[in-house]
């Protein structure tokens, strides 16, 4: 009788390219649609936290001829109000009013519903956390994993290790694999977990995570392996959550706050009010000097106006007021902003003075 052949494993297809020098490139490679998109899908995450280039200021758009330093202090002056937050937390606050009933004769299952991600968090408050991102950016991903224990022995109740669950963003989705049966693979980008404060601050900051129907692998971005194992489950233990699919992406879908530039149209908006209502409150002066008068002997003799910055021309002296429409203008496009955001997320925008509805009402 000949030996049966020994099954090729992901970790093993990763070693084999190891001779080839390719594994980095592979490693590093992201699905098409991601290239496409994963931009796009982090502005929209920010838009929902209020990080990222909302709270740096990498998201505002310079001005025309507008000087590095001038451009740098508007970025520390940029204001950010997050209506994504409010549209999507109205929408999670709607689905999870009534709460969700579960019943099992299975203890072990409901514990673990009240502590599904081994971090004490409930299946019902891990739902709205994974929600949210979906809502905001389209998907968001669910891993099913086994925490590392190993067994002390054979039976079940030697098993020490336990299922739980942990969330994946859509920029740390970085590729999959889909054929006629669904799912077929997916690549994860993990942050690091070292629990070790003292640990190097220059050690690599995240590691990749492989999975097919049958195995598992984590490497770092360089390609070495770190741990590799099988888990016979005949699927991908990974699932997205899609609370309105796209029509042409079949594993994500569509963000219900709309397109992440209006977000961005909307902070530029806020900091080019600021420098209106700035630039309109205060009048500039302006001192005429004759054609054969010294410029810059009247500029010495004006000296600092305040907050107001002189300017010296041939005339007569007079105060030079901006034009006031600009900065009501401004104000006019915010609010078509964001009326825009909630009319995209199907829900009536409420003016102050009419604002009587509540929470779930809306």
């Amino acid at each position: 009788l000949l030996p049966s052949p020994a099954r090729v494993t992901l970790a093993d297809r990763l070693r084999s390219l190891a001779e080839s020098g390719d594994r980095q490139t592979i490693i590093a490679a992201t699905h098409p649609d991601y290239t496409r998109e994963a931009s796009g899908w982090i502005v929209l995450s920010d838009a929902y936290e209020g990080s990222g280039g909302f709270k740096s200021g990498a998201y505002l758009w310079p001005f025309p001829a507008e000087i590095d330093a001038e451009f740098v202090a508007r970025k520390e002056q940029a204001r950010y109000h997050n209506y994504a937050k409010t549209v999507v937390n109205l929408y999670v606050r709607h689905a999870f009013t009534k709460g969700v009933d579960r019943q099992s004769s299975n203890e072990d299952y409901l514990a673990w519903t009240q502590d599904c991600d081994g971090q004490g968090t409930s299946l019902t408050e891990f739902l709205k956390r994974v929600t949210r991102l979906a809502l905001a950016i389209g998907h968001n991903g669910i891993l099913i994993d086994k925490s590392p224990e190993i067994p002390t022995g054979i039976a079940r109740a030697d098993e020490a290790a336990r299922v739980i669950v942990a969330m994946y963003t859509p920029p740390t989705i970085l590729d999959w694999r889909l054929d006629g049966e669904g799912l077929a693979a997916v690549k994860l980008r993990e942050t690091a977990r070292d629990a070790d404060i003292l640990a190097p601050a220059d050690r690599e900051a995240g590691t990749i995570m492989l999975w097919d129907r049958v195995d598992w692998v984590r490497v770092t971005e360089k390609g070495k392996i770190l741990a590799e194992g099988s888990h016979d489950l005949g699927r991908v233990p990974f699932v997205t959550v899609r609370p309105e699919p796209s029509a042409l992406a079949p594993f994500f879908g569509q963000s219900l706050i709309g397109h992440p530039n209006v977000f961005k149209a909307l902070y530029n908006r806020a900091s080019e009010e600021d420098v209106a209502y700035r630039n309109s409150a205060f009048s500039m002066l302006t001192c005429s000097v004759s054609e054969t008068g010294d410029v810059e002997a009247a500029r010495r003799a004006i000296g600092d106006v305040g907050s107001t910055r002189a300017i010296v021309v041939q005339g007569a002296v007079t105060y030079a007021t901006p034009d006031q429409d600009v900065p009501v203008c401004i104000r006019g496009n915010i609010a078509f902003l964001v009326q825009e955001i909630y009319r995209m997320a199907h829900i009536r925008f409420q003016r102050d003075s009419l604002d009587a509805e509540s929470a779930e009402a809306i």
